[in-house]
C-alpha cells in the first residue's frame, strides 16, 4: 500500500505546482487522514515520513492562504484590488512551486530511504 502514499505525493506536488492549491490542500488533509486511520502495510519510519510530508503539505498551504487575507485586510480601496489579484497570483505559483519541491525532494528522500532500510535488511 506504500504504492498508494507515493500516488497521493505526486497528485499533492502535482496540483501544487499547477498552482491549485485549494486541490492541493484537500488531498494532503486527506491523505493524512488515510495515513493515520487506514492501516497500510509500511513500515513506522515510512509512515512517520509520509504523515511529516503531508502535514507540511497543509501547513505550508495553510499560511499562503493565511498570507493572502492578511494582504487582503491591507486593502486601502477598490483601487487596490487590480495590483491585490496580480500580486497574489505571482506569490501564490511561487510559494506553490516552492512547496512542490520541497515535498518531491521529502518525497525522493522517503524513497532513498526505504530503499535502505530494504537493502540493510537482505
Amino acid at each position: 500500500m506504500q504504492v498508494f502514499a507515493y500516488i497521493l505525493l505526486a497528485a499533492t506536488i502535482k496540483t501544487s505546482l499547477l498552482g491549485l492549491g485549494v486541490a492541493s490542500l484537500i488531498i494532503s488533509i486527506s491523505a493524512l487522514i488515510l495515513i493515520k486511520f487506514a492501516v497500510f502495510n509500511m513500515p513506522a519510519y515510512q509512515h512517520k515520513h509520509f504523515a511529516r510530508a503531508f502535514k507540511m503539505a497543509t501547513l505550508t498551504h495553510l499560511s499562503a492562504y493565511g498570507l493572502l487575507i492578511a494582504k487582503f485586510t491591507l486593502l486601502d480601496g477598490l483601487q487596490d484590488i487590480p495590483a491585490f489579484i496580480a500580486s497574489h497570483l505571482i506569490v501564490h505559483h511561487i510559494l506553490c512551486a516552492g512547496i512542490a519541491g520541497g515535498l518531491t525532494l521529502y518525497g525522493i528522500r522517503i524513497f532513498l530511504n526505504a530503499k535502505t532500510h530494504s537493502l540493510h535488511l537482505k
